[in-house]
């Protein structure tokens, strides 16, 4: 009996040391980093391609907005109805309400409701006012000749892109009317956003980029270029 409890002793030895679960622990949690890090990859090039898609959607809807309404583009904000411009596209049946929300985007709102990531091709209100050209009407009153005749290669739509006007929800229009916080932000870590033009092709875009756009941007110091198209 003794002589098979000391053969045992003999035999058996701790599977780890101290020492080696300590690396085995370091190990895991590296390779877990590691996994993290590919799976927020594949996620974010995941949501870029469906707000990529969601842009296009939404120029086309434009475009069949147009086509019902004599040419002209929705109003930046309808206050008859009280419906921005992609409320009237929502409430007028021409697209569906979650079109209008990127999946990366997660920022708070100060008012309920459906949140829109997208922004049109113009300058907030205060802007306007001050004579800065923009190509999308204020108003049907003030710019009834305003028409969906937009050169190809002149921007239409973008995801909300903060960091270029103080106190404004995006760089290329008005996001405002969703009570978005006036802090700046961006979807894909300060490194561009998707614009689509008047045909319907998506771009990613930088800052630097997108500000030959701009609404209070006379590009090529021509003051009556509303379009903001690139050479």
């Amino acid at each position: 009996m003794y002589k098979k409890s000391e053969r045992f002793k003999k035999t058996f030895s701790p599977a780890f040391s101290l020492v080696e679960l300590l690396v085995c622990v370091a190990v895991i949690g590296i390779l877990g980093t590691i996994a993290l890090v590919a799976l927020s990859g594949v996620g974010l090039a995941r949501d870029k391609t469906v707000s990529a898609s969601n842009i296009r959607q939404i120029v086309m809807g434009l475009h069949l907005y147009s086509q019902s309404n004599s040419g002209l583009l929705p109003q930046q904000y309808d206050a008859e109805r009280n419906l921005d411009w992609s409320g009237v596209l929502i409430e007028d049946e021409f697209l569906p309400k979650e079109i209008f929300h990127a999946p990366a985007d997660d920022f708070e709102r100060r008012l309920e409701g459906t949140p829109r990531s997208y922004a049109v091709n113009s300058a907030t209100y205060t802007f306007l006012q001050n004579g800065y050209h923009s190509p999308w009407p204020k108003n049907r009153t003030e710019q009834p000749s305003t028409a969906m005749m937009v050169p190809p290669t002149v921007m239409l739509v973008g995801e909300n892109f903060g960091g270029a006007i103080e106190n404004s929800g995006a760089v290329t229009g008005v996001a405002e009317f969703e009570g978005l916080n006036a802090e700046t932000y961006n979807f894909y870590r300060n490194t561009g956003a998707h614009y689509c033009m008047a045909d319907g092709s998506v771009a990613f875009m930088s800052k630097e980029e997108i500000d030959h756009y701009r609404a209070d941007t006379d590009y090529n110091g021509d003051p009556k270029d509303p379009w903001k198209w690139k050479p």
